[in-house]
């Protein structure tokens, strides 16, 4: 799978088109929440990883597709080894602000996990250990206890499952990861906890990624 990265002159319009579809779909709000992840990892222009992206938003901020995706903006507030304080980069989210950002435009309220809702409506990854069951990847009746909508974790990263396949046993997960680049789609083999197949990063294949299943009550 490979996409051009969103630039400050994507077609906002056509694709305001498809996210309007979406999130007025008469479908559950779990799956609606999968199919936003899986077209915004797969149809959209890829989204790079912005540290921050995602947080220090209102509600109303978060809301619909952003033009601000893909233009240089600065680090501010804190930063790593890879995105310095001060320096510009391609806007868009990390990890934990992309499951905020489908989860808030599915409808999801988070508003009881926010310590300040008119600040920042948005959860870190930890955060969102918070909000329902924790399974292990690999517990064996797993697949009974899962549903599209579901987080997947580990420590410091998060992301979406946006299919499951009972017969073979495995999820899709849709993510926004700094390793991959920005947009990413890892499908892992829930009886192994292995990665059997990654959109960006082929090194992932065989090994355990996301650890534990967070299942959220919608």
């Amino acid at each position: 799978m490979t996409r051009d990265y969103i630039t400050e002159y994507y077609d906002y319009k056509a694709y305001e088109e498809d996210f309007n579809k979406i999130i007025q779909s008469s479908v559950s709000t779990n799956l609606k929440v999968g199919k936003l992840a899986y077209y915004m990892v797969t149809k959209f222009p890829k989204l790079p990883y912005f540290w921050g992206g995602g947080h220090n938003l209102t509600k109303e901020e978060l809301l619909g597709l952003n033009k601000k995706w893909g233009i240089p903006q600065m680090i501010t507030d804190y930063g790593s080894d890879n995105f310095i304080v001060g320096k510009y980069y391609p806007y868009s989210f990390d990890c934990s602000g992309f499951v905020t950002w489908c989860l808030v435009n599915c409808g999801y309220n988070l508003e009881k996990y926010i310590a300040n809702v008119n600040h920042d409506y948005s959860l870190n990854s930890q955060d969102f250990l918070q909000i329902g069951p924790i399974y292990k990847l690999n517990d064996a009746d797993i697949i009974t206890k899962i549903k599209i909508g579901d987080l997947a974790y580990q420590k410091h990263h998060i992301g979406i499952i946006c299919d499951i396949d009972h017969q073979k046993e495995i999820i899709e997960v849709a993510h926004i990861s700094y390793s991959g680049g920005g947009s990413s789609l890892t499908t892992i083999n829930l009886i192994t906890g292995h990665v059997v197949n990654d959109s960006e990063v082929k090194d992932r294949i065989g090994h355990a990624y996301f650890t534990d299943i967070i299942s959220i009550s919608y």
